[in-house]
């Protein structure tokens, strides 16, 4: 029988494909991941094992940023940036087999081209999806509190290398 315990902090800490969350000594409580990253970058300055090192976030939220209000007029601009890089991209590979005064030509008109698809497949596209949302927006997962973990037993080393003044 397989060992299902966990014996500590750290990365890839799976018992037979069950991923499971790391326990055994606090060093380190903080409501800002910024700050449980300063803690783990002090202790591994210490020369305390890395790899043995956990931050783990509790009480997860679904955080959703309103970025802007969606028109047609923002999603014809993206669609012809995207279009425009792709067409670009294409052009560089098609005219690198011209010769060199027509390369730049070249590469001009298929950025130029796929910034008109581009901007025509973007208004087809929202037109076609109807009046979902008529804002664009970005998620992120954020945690209320992090906690930074070494294994049992490991706290009070991890701690002294936390306070090891820096060089």
């Amino acid at each position: 029988m397989q060992n299902q315990s966990n014996r500590g902090a750290g990365r890839g800490q799976m018992r037979g494909f069950v991923p499971v969350v790391p326990t055994g000594d606090v060093v380190g409580e903080f409501t800002n991941y910024g700050d449980a990253v300063t803690l783990v970058d002090r202790i591994v300055a210490g020369g305390f094992a890395a790899h043995l090192i956990a931050i783990v976030g509790s009480d997860l939220k679904s955080v959703e940023r309103v970025r802007g209000r969606l028109t047609y007029g923002r999603v014809a601009l993206n669609g012809a940036l995207n279009g425009a890089w792709l067409g670009l991209f294409i052009g560089i590979i098609f005219a690198s087999a011209t010769s060199a005064a027509a390369f730049t030509n070249d590469v001009v008109a298929a950025a130029v081209l796929g910034a008109g698809l581009g901007m025509i497949w973007g208004v087809v596209r929202m037109s076609m999806r109807g009046p979902r949302r008529q804002f664009m927006s970005s998620s992120l997962i954020i945690a209320a509190s992090y906690q930074v973990v070494v294994p049992n037993g490991l706290g009070a080393k991890a701690q002294e290398f936390a306070n090891k003044p820096q060089v």
